[in-house]
């Protein structure tokens, strides 16, 4: 049993995840602010703001919430990335060199949170593959290595035999599909007594939607990378999160792109007259999973 007396004050915990978690809503409301008109852009950045898994997200003491701010300066940097000035000018070498540096600067501080942050390079490397963009594979690739390089520095100034120790320890838990289904269906978070959020399923489902619509990359680099991002992220918890371990932090990076997927299903039953059937099935989500969990 903790001895409450001695753990640190409240504030010392909650307020700088309230910071963070500010940041994380002011960027995502910037990165949809270059993609989306304003009107769904505010919608999102109204989901991503009140969604109460997201919110409770937000507030825990993990760093997969600090995982999250490294993704959206990506994907903000991709934006300005694909928008810069081209050739030889001075001005256009000024902007690669600069944008390059930001990515390198984020890539290491993703891999230095914590070891899962390595999705944020191995997104932006997938990203740069499918758009056969050499300049931008190479400096994922670029900081990939210094990420690591710098992570392991860390760990050889600190106890690399431990940290060694304790990454064998991780890599000999199971994996299989259960992880995955853990995630989203049976311990979707870090409480167990918490009530049940359908707007995670409904996320689950966008990402799936976008994934099989036709074109939806190609007419917006915002689909492309929040695609990737979720990809990366799910291989990395099926590979390393455990077949029996129901940590719900691991999830929390794909929760900014769930809120851009939740509006892209409601944007589009909006456009097709489907509101009715949409909304129908989110108030039907939670007796689904309740069937589904105790089946």
């Amino acid at each position: 049993t903790p001895d409450w007396k001695t753990l640190p004050d409240q504030t010392v915990i909650r307020i700088p995840m309230i910071v963070i978690g500010g940041i994380a809503l002011a960027l995502f409301a910037y990165w949809t602010s270059l993609v989306f008109e304003k009107r769904w852009s505010l919608f999102a950045t109204f989901m991503y703001a009140v969604v109460p898994t997201f919110v409770f997200a937000s507030r825990v003491v993990v760093s997969e919430n600090l995982i999250i701010i490294w993704l959206l300066l990506t994907a903000i940097l991709i934006e300005m990335w694909d928008h810069r000035k081209k050739g030889s000018s001075k001005a256009a070498k000024r902007q690669l060199k600069m944008y390059g540096a930001a990515f390198v600067v984020i890539g290491i501080a993703a891999i230095m949170t914590k070891i899962a942050g390595i999705v944020v390079p191995g997104t932006l490397f997938a990203y740069a593959l499918l758009k056969k963009d050499k300049t931008l594979g190479a400096l994922a690739l670029r900081y990939i290595v210094a990420g690591v390089l710098a992570l392991l520095t860390y760990a050889a100034s600190f106890n690399l035999q431990l940290v060694m120790d304790i990454q064998a320890e991780q890599a000999a838990r199971p994996i299989g599909l259960n992880t995955l289904y853990n995630r989203f269906f049976v311990k979707p978070n870090i409480a167990q007594k918490i009530f049940y959020d359908g707007w995670v399923i409904v996320g689950f489902f966008g990402f799936i939607y976008a994934l099989i619509k036709k074109d939806i990359t190609k007419k917006s680099n915002v689909w492309l990378f929040s695609l990737l991002s979720v990809i990366a992220t799910l291989g990395f918890i099926g590979l390393s999160g455990g077949e029996f371990t129901f940590y719900g932090w691991y999830s929390y990076p794909i929760f900014p792109f769930f809120a851009l997927f939740i509006t892209l299903l409601l944007k589009e039953a909006y456009a097709k007259k489907y509101l009715l059937t949409g909304m129908l099935w989110i108030l039907l989500l939670p007796g689904i999973d309740t069937a589904l969990t105790f089946a």
